[in-house]
């Protein structure tokens, strides 16, 4: 059984004229007893997710 789903998660927000897609379409699942680690450059939406 997974501790943690997501299905098709977006967040998306304007700055000034510009749509930023933070997070676009992401599909996760954690199981119990796994190990996850979220890297990427900066503002590619690891705090947002």
């Amino acid at each position: 059984m997974p501790l943690i789903t997501t299905s098709n998660l977006c967040r998306h927000f304007k700055q000034g004229n510009r749509l930023i897609k933070a997070v676009d379409q992401v599909n996760l699942q954690v199981n119990q007893g796994e190990f996850w680690a979220i890297v990427g450059a900066s503002g590619s939406g690891k705090t947002t997710l």
